[in-house]
C-alpha cells in the first residue's frame, strides 16, 4: 500500500539541482505516515486469517492506542497549500482502521472481511490522491546513464585501492564470492567510518548472504549483522544507504523472528531506524543540492514498504527481500576505474 513513487512516470520529470521544497518535505511526511498504517493493517491481517479464539499475540489496543495517537497528530499536522486537502482522505482512513479494531475478537469472518474492503477502499482513494500530487510535485532526476559503481569508485582516495574495489566487482560478476570478501575485508579495515565504507560493508554482506545458505542463517550472517547495525545507526550518508538498510532489516528479521507469516515482525523498529535514515539523506540532499543521487536514493527509502504478512509465497514478505538482495550486484559487468582529475594531471 506504498505510492509507486519508482514508476517510470515519475522519472520523466525535470529535476532541478536544489534543496528540497517545503511541498515535497510534505510528501515525505505522508508517506511515512502510511508506513505507520501498514503496520497496523499487517497486524490486522494476523485476525483476518486466524480461526477463532486462536488469536495472534499482537493486543488489538495496542493498534488502537497507536492510531488514536496517529489521528492527534493530524490534528496538529501543517501543510502546505496544494496538499492541505490531503488530510480529511488520510483521518478517514485512519477512523475507518479504528473501527476495524474495536471490538475485532468477537467479529466474525463476514464482519471482518467487508471492513477490510472498505479501509480498502479508502486507502486507495487516498493513496490515488497522494500519487497525484507527488508526479506533480516531487522533482526526481533522470538518470538512464547513470553508473553507480563508477562514482562508488570515485570515493577512493588511492588509486591501488579503486583497482582493488573494482578487482572486487569482477569477483562477484565471476561469482567468485570468497576472492570478492578476500579483497574486500582489506579495504574495509582501511576505510571504516570513510566514505567508501558503505560500498565495501554492502558487497561483503552480499557475499555471506550467497555462500551462507540460499535461506539465511549461516555462519557469517551474525558478524555482517553486527557491521550492518553499526553502520546504518551512525547515520552517515553513502550512495548504497539503503541497501545496507535493506540489508540489515532482511538479516534481522530472518535470523532473530522469522520468515512465517506468524512470526513476530518488529516493524515499529524497522521504521523507525528507517525515519532516521530518510532525515539523514533529506538534510545530505540539503546540503549537496547538486547530488541527484541522493535525491533518488531518497525516494529508494520512502518506497520501502514494511515487511509485509499473507502477500503471495509461502511466508511473510522478507523472504522476497533476500531473494532480490542476492540478485543485486550480479546483473551489471564492471567496467576500468577512470583516473581521478590529480590523475589526469
Amino acid at each position: 500500500m506504498i505510492i509507486a513513487f519508482l514508476s517510470a512516470g515519475l522519472f520523466n520529470g525535470l529535476a532541478s539541482a536544489s534543496g528540497l521544497s517545503l511541498r515535497e518535505k510534505d510528501i515525505i511526511r505522508l508517506e511515512f505516515i502510511n508506513k505507520q498504517i501498514q503496520i497496523i493493517e499487517n497486524d490486522l491481517r494476523l485476525y483476518y486469517m486466524a480461526r477463532p479464539g486462536d488469536w495472534p499475540a499482537v493486543e488489538p489496543e495496542e493498534n488502537i492506542s497507536s492510531l488514536r495517537k496517529l489521528n492527534q497528530d493530524l490534528e496538529v499536522l501543517e501543510l502546505s497549500p496544494e496538499l492541505v486537502m490531503l488530510k480529511p482522505a488520510l483521518k478517514a482512513v485512519v477512523d475507518r482502521l479504528l473501527k476495524n479494531c474495536d471490538g475485532i475478537l468477537a467479529k466474525d469472518g463476514k464482519t471482518r472481511e467487508k471492513e477490510f474492503q472498505e479501509f480498502h477502499d479508502r486507502i486507495r482513494d487516498y493513496q490515488d490522491q497522494l500519487a497525484a500530487k507527488a508526479e506533480r510535485y516531487l522533482d526526481i532526476p533522470v538518470m538512464d546513464s547513470f553508473d553507480l559503481q563508477k562514482e562508488e569508485i570515485k570515493l577512493f582516495s588511492d588509486a591501488r585501492d579503486r583497482e582493488s574495489f573494482n578487482q572486487a566487482l569482477f569477483c562477484i560478476y565471476n561469482r567468485d564470492y570468497q576472492e570478492c570478501v578476500n579483497i574486500l575485508n582489506a579495504l574495509f579495515l582501511k576505510y571504516k567510518a570513510q566514505p567508501p565504507e558503505g560500498s565495501i560493508l554492502v558487497r561483503i554482506v552480499y557475499c555471506y548472504m550467497i555462500m551462507d545458505s540460499p535461506l539465511g542463517g549461516g555462519a557469517g550472517e551474525e558478524q555482517v549483522l553486527e557491521l550492518l547495525d553499526e553502520f546504518i545507526r551512525r547515520k552517515t550518508y553513502s550512495p548504497v544507504s539503503h541497501t545496507a538498510f535493506l540489508q540489515w532489516r532482511t538479516l534481522d528479521q530472518m535470523r532473530n523472528h522469522g520468515a512465517s507469516n506468524w512470526s513476530v515482525i518488529p516493524n515499529d523498529e524497522y521504521n523507525r531506524v528507517l525515519w532516521e535514515l530518510i532525515e539523514m539523506n533529506q538534510e545530505y540532499v540539503e546540503r549537496h543540492p547538486d547530488d541527484l543521487w541522493a535525491r533518488r536514493q531518497l525516494i529508494g527509502f520512502l518506497s520501502t514498504p514494511v515487511i509485509g504478512r499473507f502477500t503471495g509465497g509461502f511466508g511473510n514478505s522478507v523472504i522476497n527481500d533476500f531473494a532480490r538482495l542476492n540478485n543485486l550486484f550480479i546483473q551489471k559487468e564492471p567496467s576500468d576505474p577512470e583516473p581521478t582529475e590529480a590523475e589526469r594531471r
